[in-house]
């Protein structure tokens, strides 16, 4: 299984975004590549929050499969 902060994901793939003690289920819907590495990968994740829709980026180690 690859690491977390090289797997890759699809736009429109559901993910689990994990960040501290808080964590949110959304879908991709870009990607960011860094120039040098893989781990520079970010990817912006829609979710539904307590206020409505909402859009972040996340870096690659916070995005993880839905089991």
């Amino acid at each position: 299984m690859q690491s977390t902060s090289t797997r890759r994901f699809a736009v429109t793939q559901r993910v689990q975004v994990f960040g501290g003690r808080c964590w949110v289920i959304g879908v991709v819907v870009g990607i960011f590549s860094g120039q040098t590495t893989t781990t520079d990968y970010r990817y912006t994740v829609t979710y539904t929050s307590s206020n409505g829709m909402q859009e972040g980026v996340f870096p690659a180690e916070y995005v993880r499969p839905i089991p």
